[in-house]
């Protein structure tokens, strides 16, 4: 049964942190009974549409009113808010990042509305009120124009509203960027400190500081892209499983910038085997196995869940029914939306090719033997992963045939690759909550004394530091260059360019 709507006026925490000169997280929901939380961005089909998900506790229609910034009314400003505000021709503008001041009156009469699909949350957490909400709420914002700033929130009057927050629609005219992240897996870190729960205070702090140093360093990132497990989902300290999620979650849409920035992911192993995942996000297009899709500039991005089981073991039915769902789902979407796509990118949690522990794992296996090929004759440039927790870029493959140019490697590389070959990136822990060690081809686990020798044949670059990673992938008609920054000290970590040959450009 849901519970009851509160109608109580409680106080709500304002915490504020900079990482980097960007605001992490100014106004989060942090009062229980607060009506609304979680609220996070997602891509749309296309720039000219947003996909937004929330939580709440209203037990009625909830929506989103959005508005261009330029048509918000300016009462007079207090010293407080003026001090925070630039003048450009004589009028005032709203801060670069954060909520919207309360003297920026939201003019309901001049906004669209958007009504959201209101769905009962459900599962053991549920039940148990661990979510602190008892609806999950998804709506799309159609008809953005690109290079608009709006202002928009989310609720209802009768239950309440969300603070304002921005949304700039990316100008994709001459290219675009996109950032990247491998496992956060908050709440992952088994440190001593259990009854505090530090290494989940520590995972949070991580997630942020990557995303705040890659926001700042892409400020104008089209979107951001988790290649799955966000949450560690069971605890590695003395709190119960449930109550372990419950916060993961909870960290995990801290930062402000998913009130500002859309946020793609793919459900990793972690994700799914717990509840909670489908509540929380609402991709664009997307399928009942969770497989989407949308388009940016002239690029076909495709999401899959690539998870084939969520134990340890994987019997060779499940391998091939799981291979045999991609590949149909692939081959449609590439058959009805890439003919005329610049590049067909593909995001994924296990990586087929990375240079950790889970290169032997069965499931990875199957990907590599028997999705591969399927990936190389869909036309598929770019394949984005993670699970590894360990960089790895490989050469060009050739369904799971390495193309070796006759140059060994190296950051900057410049590749053309042909008619069927495609790039793979495993991305390492955005957050560093949990990293892996190098695993050779013989199955050992190295450290500190590495035989390169004894790399797959796959692999092309790949560090280990021990520190969070980032990535940016800056996509132009002609070019699709990927660089990863470690966040600690933005770092160059590797860099490379796929470059259209001229038969192809």
């Amino acid at each position: 049964m849901p519970r009851s709507r509160i109608t109580l006026v409680v106080a709500v925490v304002v915490a504020v942190s900079i990482v980097g000169g960007y605001f992490v997280h100014a106004t989060f929901f942090q009062d229980a009974r607060a009506p609304i939380s979680k609220l996070v961005l997602s891509p749309g089909a296309d720039a000219t549409e947003l996909g937004l998900n929330w939580f709440t506790n209203a037990n009625l229609p909830e929506q989103v009113q959005i508005v261009p910034i330029e048509t918000l009314p300016v009462e007079t400003a207090t010293s407080q808010t003026a001090s925070s505000r630039a003048e450009v021709a004589g009028e005032p503008s709203t801060p670069t990042s954060g909520a919207i001041p309360a003297d920026y009156a939201f003019p309901e009469s001049a906004a669209a509305t958007f009504a959201a699909a209101m769905t009962p949350l459900e599962g053991e957490l549920a039940q148990a009120g661990l979510w602190d909400s008892a609806f999950s709420a998804k709506a799309t914002v159609t008809g953005l124009v690109p290079g608009t700033s709006y202002a928009y929130r989310v609720g209802a009057a009768e239950s309440g509203w969300s603070p304002v927050y921005r949304y700039t629609v990316p100008d994709e005219t001459e290219g675009f960027s996109f950032l990247f992240y491998g496992d956060a897996q908050l709440g992952s870190r088994s440190i001593p400190e259990f009854l505090r729960d530090v290494g989940l205070e520590r995972d949070t702090e991580g997630w942020q500081a990557s995303l705040a140093t890659s926001l700042e360093t892409y400020p104008d990132a089209s979107f951001m892209l988790s290649l799955g497990d966000q949450i560690n989902g069971e605890s590695v300290t003395t709190q119960p499983d449930d109550v372990a999620l419950a916060a993961q979650y909870e960290a995990y849409f801290e930062p402000e910038a998913l009130r500002e920035h859309p946020l793609a992911v793919v459900p990793g192993n972690h994700d799914i085997r717990v509840e909670g995942h489908d509540a929380h996000w609402h991709m664009p297009n997307v399928s009942e196995d969770r497989h989407y899709w949308f388009t940016r500039g002239g690029m076909l991005f495709i999401g899959l869940d690539s998870n084939i089981d969520t134990g340890g073991t994987v019997s060779e039915e499940q391998a091939a029914a799981q291979i045999a769902e991609l590949t149909e789902y692939l081959r449609e979407v590439v058959d009805a939306q890439g003919k005329d796509a610049d590049w067909i990118v593909v995001a994924m949690h296990q990586s087929p090719f990375g240079q950790g522990l889970h290169y032997g794992d069965g499931d990875v296996t199957a990907l590599r033997e028997n999705f591969a090929a399927e990936l190389s004759a869909a036309g598929v440039d770019l394949v984005l992963g993670g699970h590894d927790h360990i960089y790895t870029r490989t050469h060009l493959m050739e369904g799971n045939v390495p193309v070796v140019p006759e140059e060994p490697a190296a950051p900057r590389d410049t590749l053309v690759p042909e008619s069927g070959h495609t790039l793979y990136v495993t991305a390492n822990s955005a957050s560093g909550s949990k990293f892996n060690r190098f695993r050779d081809s013989t199955g050992i686990d190295n450290r500190d004394h590495v035989d390169y020798d004894l790399m797959h044949p796959s692999t092309a670059v790949w560090q280990q530091d021990y520190t969070a990673d980032f990535g940016a992938i800056e996509v132009t008609e002609t070019a699709l260059t990927v660089t990863v920054l470690n966040t600690v000290d933005a770092s160059l970590v590797d860099e490379v360019t796929l470059l259209r040959s001229p038969v192809d450009a």
